[in-house]
């Protein structure tokens, strides 16, 4: 792996994991490393299982990952608050979380270049 390589969970596999995931996927300078949904049956569930990306139901099963710095950035695009608190909490501080007005920033800029 490459030490300039931003390693990413997202939690959120809907239809804004799903757009991320195929975004971040083209990017050589990131490596998602997780991604979590409730539902088994999230569109972005699928696609990191065919991309061998491990999955998960709940973000605390990769907190472990996060504090042995296998986890640069976790982005929450699940459009909750309590998620984006709990993971502001439970995160070490060298981890950046990600989520609310960011990660709806995010989501707009991949809708754009989706207009394009």
């Amino acid at each position: 792996m490459d030490a300039h390589e931003t390693k990413v969970l997202l939690v959120g596999a809907g239809r804004g994991g799903l757009a991320l995931l195929q975004l971040l996927n083209r990017q050589q300078q990131v490596k998602v490393v997780g991604v979590v949904d409730v539902s088994p049956d999230a569109r972005g569930v699928g696609l990191a299982r065919q991309m061998g990306i491990p999955i998960g139901t709940d973000y605390r099963q990769f907190l472990e990952f996060a504090e042995r710095g296998e986890i640069d950035l976790i982005i929450n695009v699940t459009g909750k608050l309590d998620v984006q608190q709990d993971l502001l909490a439970a995160c070490p501080v060298h981890v950046e979380v990600m989520g609310g007005h960011s990660a709806k920033l995010m989501w707009d800029l991949v809708e754009l270049g989706r207009d394009r």
